[in-house]
């Protein structure tokens, strides 16, 4: 894998001052996510890769209307938290994407909308970030690798840490499916 810290000119992406911060060893754990995740990491417990990660946003605001396709069967524990007032902690990594449509194909009867974002880790800016310095720098290896397929399937995702919690604001439902809208924090 390169490392494009030692490459100059290259900072198309938005983010490139935060990519550039990462190691090698954490590009290449944001690379091995591109086409599953499960084989990285355990979702349910800590990785120290990802947190080191994470840690270089931690905070930060995340400018963007959020998405997060869910499970139909939590419903009833969002609509406790809402009545009760009290914090949701997933207690796990979560992924969100800018696209609703993306949101619902990875649902299950609930999509839950944030439009206040803290410390979330923007993963596509960063395959895009990646491909883009690929095809600059190894175009054999971007053609190899399918950088065109790849950058053309992005779920545009941000990651968040397991410590994120959200809090519900509001639960409607709309064209069979509930929307749960509330606040991420970490």
């Amino acid at each position: 894998m390169l490392n494009f810290k030692e490459l100059i000119d290259i900072n198309e992406a938005n983010y490139s001052g935060l990519f550039n911060k990462l190691s090698e060893k954490q590009s290449e754990f944001l690379q091995y996510l591109i086409h599953d995740k499960s084989h990285v990491m355990d979702n349910t417990k800590s990785n120290p890769i990802m947190d080191s990660i994470l840690s270089l946003v931690s905070r930060k605001q995340v400018p963007k209307t959020l998405y997060r396709g869910l499970y139909t069967k939590d419903i009833d524990l969002f609509k406790e938290h809402l009545e009760t007032e009290e914090e949701y902690y997933p207690d796990r990594y979560q992924s969100f994407t800018e696209d609703f449509k993306v949101a619902k194909g990875f649902s299950r009867g609930i999509i839950y909308v944030s439009d206040d974002n803290y410390g979330g880790f923007p993963y596509s800016e960063f395959i895009e970030w990646h491909f883009s310095n690929l095809k600059k720098t190894d175009p054999d290896t971007y053609d190899a690798e399918d950088g065109d397929a790849i950058r053309a399937e992005s779920e545009k995702e941000w990651f968040f840490s397991n410590d994120n919690y959200w809090r519900i604001d509001e639960i409607s439902k709309k064209s069979g499916y509930w929307i749960v809208k509330g606040t991420n924090r970490i």
